[in-house]
C-alpha cells in the first residue's frame, strides 16, 4: 500500500510528541512492507532531509513564535487554504491513503483536497490545534468570554474548511470529546 504522511513537524525538526509519532508510524509502516512518503514543512535549520522519503516544502510555520500578532493572524488566515504544491506532489505520487497529523503550516485544507481525489484520509489528533491555534487549553484560570467567542468562531470556520476524515484517531476519550464538542467528528 502507498501511504502519504502529512505532518507540520518531522524529525529532526520539532519539539513535541506529534513528530515522534509521525516518524515511528512511518518507520513501522515501512517495516511492514508499505511504500511511505512524508510531507513536512522545511525549517531554517533543516533545508533538506537526510531521508529520501521526506519531501520538505516552504512554510512560515517555524517562524510563528517570532511574529507579531498581526502577522500571526495573517499566517493563520492564509494557512486555511490547501497548499496547492503539496496537494499536487502527493497526487502525482498516487497514494492509497493519506495520514495527517498536526496540519498547521501545511495548509489546513491540504488533506481534504487530497481526499477529494478518492484517496482515503486518516487524521491523527495530538492536541486541540484544530479549534485552538496555540494547541493549548489553559486550566489554571477560567475561560474569558472573548476567548470562548473567538474559539467558537474559529472552530465554525475551520470545521467547515477541514472536511471529514474517513478515520479520526485520538489518543484519549477526552480529546475526542472536545473535538466532537467543536464539530470535528
Amino acid at each position: 500500500m502507498r501511504i502519504a504522511i502529512l505532518s507540520n513537524a518531522f524529525p529532526p525538526d520539532g519539539r513535541g510528541g506529534a513528530e515522534r509519532i509521525a516518524v515511528l508510524q512511518a518507520d513501522a509502516l515501512v517495516a511492514r512492507g508499505h511504500d511511505v512518503q512524508v510531507w513536512a514543512p522545511r525549517s531554517a535549520e533543516v533545508k533538506e532531509s537526510d531521508r529520501e522519503d521526506v519531501h520538505r516544502f516552504s512554510s512560515s510555520f517555524y517562524r510563528l513564535n517570532n511574529m507579531g500578532w498581526i502577522r500571526r493572524l495573517l499566517f493563520h488566515f492564509f494557512d486555511l487554504q490547501a497548499h496547492s504544491h503539496v496537494v499536487g506532489t502527493i497526487l502525482t505520487w498516487k497514494p492509497d491513503a493519506i495520514i495527517s497529523h498536526n496540519v498547521m503550516g501545511c495548509g489546513f485544507q491540504t488533506p481534504s483536497h487530497v481526499q477529494r481525489h478518492g484517496i482515503r484520509w486518516i487524521h491523527v489528533l495530538h492536541d486541540v490545534q484544530l479549534y485552538e491555534p496555540s494547541g493549548c487549553v489553559r486550566s489554571d484560570r477560567g475561560e474569558r468570554f472573548y476567548e470562548r467567542i473567538s474559539r467558537t468562531c474559529l472552530s465554525v470556520i475551520r470545521r467547515g474548511l477541514f472536511g471529514k476524515p474517513d478515520v479520526l484517531v485520538s489518543p484519549s476519550a477526552w480529546l475526542l470529546r472536545e473535538h466532537e464538542r467543536y464539530g470535528f467528528t
